[in-house]
């Protein structure tokens, strides 16, 4: 890394921090490939998306465990001196996955109503998160149940 001074005014960061996935009752369809979220983000140009399904990280969960098979099949494939035009379009679409973050988080229903976006470092493990919903009484693994409202005692965890 160089020792150059950065401006603010380079700092550039193209951020969604509320982006719900299938795991949320509110999302549109409920067949979408969860995937195909993050793919649509690079494609618009996101740096960084924020998966805050609704009391719930399960959609976070499926998208990491997806890019982490797609990796999988990438080091698989680029073992190959010969690859297909439809590998090749493959590991085209993996390698993007690398041009974006995604951080963990979780859109908390409170009582009367209000929604609290909570993020999540991305470098924490899954249980980590899923143990700190634990103290809120929300099961992270499961469906958002958006009918599920954080008791006002449990926020000050």
């Amino acid at each position: 890394m160089s020792n150059s001074v950065v401006k603010n005014e380079d700092l550039k960061l193209i951020c969604d921090f509320h982006v719900h996935t299938p795991a949320s009752k509110c999302y549109e369809t409920t067949d979408t490939d969860y995937i195909k979220i993050v793919y649509t983000a690079i494609t618009k140009g996101l740096d960084t998306i924020c998966i805050t399904d609704h009391n719930t990280i399960l959609g976070y969960i499926k998208i990491i465990e997806k890019i982490a098979e797609l990796k999988n099949e990438y080091s698989v494939l680029k073992k190959y001196d010969k690859i297909s035009d439809e590998n090749l379009e493959l590991i085209n679409n993996i390698e993007k996955l690398d041009s974006i973050n995604i951080i963990p988080g979780i859109e908390l229903t409170t009582d009367p109503g209000i929604h609290i976006i909570l993020l999540f470092d991305p470098n924490k493990k899954v249980e980590e998160i899923l143990e700190f919903l634990k103290t809120l009484d929300i099961d992270g693994n499961l469906p958002a149940d958006e009918e599920f409202v954080v008791n006002q005692t449990t926020l000050t965890v």
